[in-house]
């Protein structure tokens, strides 16, 4: 199991490792990852006063018996009770270290639960209490299909228990279910989001699959560093505003709590790309979600139809950009969308929304989401070729299913651009593949710039447009105007693409679509 150690870290001594396999076992659950050092220097936030976090001459302590005292963990200065920071060194006395933090981690593992839902096949996630008692949060696509198979929870003494699928939201990848389980200890949680680079602390329950036997892992602690905040282009939830961390964890850590260096709740775990690379949801952004899902509802928002993301190199050579052109960019519309209507187009820089200019995806979204649906129109200031022009709308509510057009989601999937071979004078005729991201998706699944895809379940294709003509007429109930069901995988689609490769020979590519059951569409 990969602890997410930093390689700067020293190494734990024999000693040192006998003495952490011993404390887990007492425990019930294992740590991972415990530095010799429970603080270094460079994490240590400065006090007030010593802005350059350098460490002072001791002052003289108070006597003993006026007041309880503790020694600071750091430079062995006897602290006041009340103080906050060690007026020596500068060490924050509120991180616990040692038998406190141990305890502290304990209690959490303690409160965190594992899930199973059932289906084909089943998929596991952790969750932990939030909100009214029998609550739990969790991510939310662990939970599509859940109300048809069931759920069931272990906790960390390994007993199991029913559990009730309450709601959840996929754009903000919020989940809530509901386990009457005794007694659950009590968590704190974090008013606001940490700062890179404090250390932080991940709790989940892993499960490992070996020859189609699941083997259940006791919870696991992980320990590490958050090294960035309001991260986007992850694609695991709509409105990216997400904390990214140095942990490695593993299948069914989805769900499980962020804990901060002072040990309280900051966040919901969404992803581990890479290890090394995690995804979590601040909770300060989760609060309000969570209150409307208690409700058994979804929380109500507008819809304009806009894929929004910051330009890349990939998307700058599609619409070809300059350089210098920046901001929010319209990556892609949704077909019989609001903005698709008012005449927006893919390739425009959006620089204002309510005559307020944003120039981040995330300050565009803000003012987006807060127009009301079926309200008022917003007017949207654009930028296109050079030249700024306003578009007026009105948005609607924002449907439980986002549909990209078929030609728009393989090229997100793939993280590539097709370009009509046609256009180009080139042989064979289809879509071929430029602009393929290094080590994106598109890559991982052996795709390279040069291919160029002919035919999609032996059907030729001349262009995009033909393209999403054939997948639409292939799955009309997927494409269709009925409303979204819960079931499992409503939106996902298999095909066979025929690939000329740039090597000029002819392969099939199994293809799955990723958005929106597998990724989710940066879509406002």
């Amino acid at each position: 199991m990969n602890s997410g150690r930093s390689s700067s870290e020293p190494r734990p001594t024999a000693g040192a490792r006998a003495r952490s396999a011993s404390f887990a076992n007492r425990v019930g659950f294992v740590l991972l990852a415990i530095s010799p050092a429970f603080a270094t220097v460079d994490e240590i936030p400065p006090p007030p006063d010593n802005p350059g976090g350098v460490a002072k001459p001791a002052p003289r302590p108070s006597p003993a018996g006026a007041r309880k005292l503790r020694t600071c963990p750091r430079c062995g200065y006897l602290c006041q009770q009340d103080w906050h920071y060690c007026i020596s060194c500068g060490w924050d006395l509120l991180i616990p270290v040692g038998k406190d933090e141990g305890r502290l981690l304990r209690t959490i593992a303690d409160a965190t639960i594992g899930v199973t839902i059932f289906g084909r096949p089943n998929r596991y996630s952790t969750a932990f209490p939030f909100g009214d008692t029998g609550l739990y949060l969790t991510t939310a696509r662990a939970l599509i299909g859940a109300k048809n198979h069931g759920i069931q929870v272990r906790t960390s003494n390994n007993r199991f228990h029913a559990a009730s699928l309450v709601s959840y939201d996929l754009p903000s990848g919020v989940g809530l279910i509901r386990a009457e389980i005794p007694e659950p200890p009590g968590i704190d949680l974090a008013p606001e989001s940490p700062q890179p680079p404090q250390s932080a602390w991940v709790v989940c329950y892993p499960i490992v699959v070996e020859d189609d036997i699941v083997r259940y892992m006791p919870a696991s602690l992980h320990r590490g560093r958050l090294t960035a905040t309001g991260q986007s282009g992850a694609f695991y939830v709509s409105f990216e505003n997400l904390l990214r961390t140095d942990h490695a964890i593993e299948n069914g850590c989805t769900g499980g709590p962020l804990i901060d260096a002072r040990g309280r709740v900051a966040g919901m775990i969404l992803a581990s790309p890479d290890d090394g690379i995690t995804y979590a949801a601040p909770l300060e952004d989760l609060q309000p979600i969570v209150t409307t899902l208690a409700r058994s509802e979804r929380p109500v928002r507008p819809f304009f139809g806009l894929g929004l993301v910051a330009p890349d190199e990939r998307r700058r050579a599609k619409f070809g950009l300059q350089p210098g052109a920046d901001g929010p960019l319209v990556a892609y519309l949704i077909p019989e969308s609001p903005a698709e209507t008012a005449g927006v187009r893919p390739g425009d820089l959006l620089v204002g929304v309510g005559g307020t200019r944003v120039d981040t995806v995330r300050s565009a979204g803000e003012r987006l989401l807060a127009a009301a649906p079926d309200g008022p129109d917003v007017v949207l200031t654009l930028a296109r070729d050079g030249q700024e022009r306003q578009v007026r709308m009105s948005p609607v509510t924002r449907p439980e299913r986002v549909l990209l057009d078929p030609a728009d989601e393989i090229q997100e999937s793939l993280e590539a651009n097709l370009v009509d071979t046609e256009s180009e004078g080139g042989s064979p005729r289809g879509l071929k593949i430029t602009d393929l991201v290094r080590g994106g998706r598109g890559e991982k699944a052996r795709f390279k710039d040069g291919d160029v895809i002919v035919s999609i379940d032996r059907k030729s294709v001349d262009n995009l447009e033909h393209l999403s003509e054939t997948i639409r007429k292939k799955f009309p109930k997927i494409f269709d105007d009925r409303p979204a069901e819960d079931r499992l995988f409503p939106s996902s689609y298999f095909i066979r693409m025929g690939v000329r490769t740039a090597e000029d020979k002819k392969v099939t590519r199994n293809y799955i679509n990723l958005f929106p059951d597998i990724l989710a569409p940066p879509v406002y």
